[in-house]
């Protein structure tokens, strides 16, 4: 699996939403190797789009038909200045990936961390994990030279709150929190939910 992450700001949450409508309904039916996305704006106007390929050959190809590259000389007008665009070949799933029955997405996004112990630590805890956090559904995780990008599926916001506070997950939470360099928490409490 292949995953891009793109983000930017927006202060148009509804005219964002309209133009991931318009790419389900216009693009998507022509793009290939498509698996699903996931989306969403935050409190800040942070937009975040997480988009899962077969392959990166896949995504490089929905990227040149001319279905995407009208779409998204309209979606520019939503955002404010330039997106960025990350692309992860090394992508590990936990419960199957994600759902589109998730309540609460936060999208974890690290700068400068060890990917290879984070993802020893994520094998080791998962059994853990899953025994802990019944609200997590499951995640996606992107690892790429020393950045990661984590997107955690949970029941709800406030199961997801509620279970945080375990005294048991915080210490396993402190594990992560070493390995990790900058953090960045994005939480989308209003999710874009959508599978090919």
């Amino acid at each position: 699996m292949f995953i891009q992450v793109v983000q930017a700001k927006t202060t148009d949450k509804a005219g964002v939403k309209e133009m991931w409508d318009r790419w389900n309904r216009e693009v998507k039916p022509t793009a290939t190797g498509y698996l699903g996305a996931t989306g969403g704006v935050t409190e800040n106007g942070d937009l975040l789009v997480i988009a899962r390929f077969e392959s990166a050959e896949a995504a490089e190809r929905n990227n040149s038909i001319p279905e995407q590259q009208q779409w998204y000389s309209e979606f520019e007008k939503y955002i404010e200045g330039e997106p960025s665009f990350t692309n992860y070949t090394n992508v590990e799933l936990d419960n199957d990936g994600g759902s589109d029955d998730a309540g609460f997405v936060q999208v974890i996004r690290v700068k400068g961390g060890d990917p290879e112990a984070f993802k020893a630590l994520d094998e080791e805890m998962a059994p853990k994990m899953r025994g802990l956090r019944p609200d997590v559904i499951g995640s996606v995780t992107g690892y790429e030279g020393g950045d990661v990008t984590s997107v955690i599926y949970f029941t709800s916001q406030e199961e997801a709150r509620k279970n945080e506070s375990n005294p048991e997950f915080q210490e396993l939470s402190k594990r992560y929190m070493e390995l990790t360099g900058e953090s960045t928490f994005y939480d989308l409490t209003d999710p874009w939910l959508e599978s090919a």
